[in-house]
Formats: structure tokens, sequence, C-alpha cells
């Protein structure tokens, strides 16, 4: 994986702890929820298509060019600036919105990080087949599109082994769907 690709991820686990790992709203729910000290929007179709196509470019057994790299870093940082527009100005920094360094993985305890990589290693497949359903018009699930968030929020924040383990179950139950 090459430094840009890293960056890439580390900014979409940015964009998941942007939104707490919530994906899109559910039927009756709305759109709009408060989250800390800062308003903020629940992640929509635009941003989605973000989210699938960065984790597509981010993709290490593709190419990602370092300008190519740059321009998906701004995409998803406007993306987080649009869905939390009170953190984009906000001076006093918490850190919700802050990208992910990936080698802080180096950090987490063995099993943790075991867990962690085997969920990066899934969700670059899971992200190609979602987007290709996509564009084929054959499906919009938001449940797994909806997971996409909560397993990179898992990655870039400690939830512990037994809910990294959790995480990793759904995604191999999801898997299996695709």
């Amino acid at each position: 994986m090459t430094k840009i690709q890293e960056e890439l991820i580390g900014a979409l686990i940015g964009l998941a702890r942007s939104v707490d790992g919530r994906g899109e709203a559910a039927e009756g729910e709305s759109q709009e929820f408060s989250s800390g000290d800062s308003n903020g929007y629940r992640p929509d179709a635009e941003t989605h298509q973000i989210l699938l196509a960065g984790l597509c470019a981010a993709n290490p057994e593709k190419e990602l060019t370092e300008v190519d790299g740059k321009e998906w870093i701004a995409r998803v940082e406007a993306e987080k600036n649009r869905l939390n527009p009170d953190c984009a100005v906000c001076k006093g920094k918490c850190g919700r919105t802050d990208n992910y360094d990936l080698e802080e993985l180096e950090t987490d305890e063995s099993a943790d990080r075991a867990w962690k990589e085997e969920l990066l290693a899934g969700l670059f497949p899971m992200a190609e087949k979602l987007r290709k359903r996509q564009e084929e018009q054959k499906s919009d699930d938001k449940a797994a599109v909806n997971f996409l968030y909560k397993a990179l929020f898992a990655v870039g924040n400690y939830v512990g082994e037994k809910r990294l383990r959790s995480v990793v179950q759904e995604m191999k139950v999801l898997q299996e769907r695709y």
C-alpha cells in the first residue's frame, strides 16, 4: 500500500468518524443529528458515492497516483465539511473529524490490530461489489453501505477486541450476500 493510499484511507476513516460511524437515517428518523457540540448531517447518497469510490481508489491492489490521491482526499474533506459545517470552522478542535494515521495501527494490541487489518482487507472488495451493483442499478443496499461507516469507525477508534470481532463477523455475513 502506498503512502497516498494510506492517507486516503485515513481521510475516509475521518469521514466515518465525522458521522460517528452512523449510516443513512432510518425510515422516519431525522437526517439532521447532533453529536457533541456540533450540529451535523447524516451521510446521504452523495456521501455514499464518495465513500464507495474513495474505498475503491484506495484499494491496495490498484494504482493510485499522488495527484489522484490528493484529489480524493480533498473530496472527502469537502464532504466532511458539508456534513459537519460547525466542525469545519471550530477553533477548539476535539478530534471528532480528524483523519486517521494508519501508522497508529502499530500501537494497537496485536489482536486488535489483526481484527482491524482483516476489516480493512475485506472492505475494499466489498466496496467494489457495492459500487458495481449501484452502477448497474441493481441495488442501493443501505445496510451494507451503512456497515462501511461502522467498520471504518471501528478501525479508527478504540472499540475493543470484542466489538472488533463482532464487526468482522458482520462483514463476513454481508460478504456472503454479495
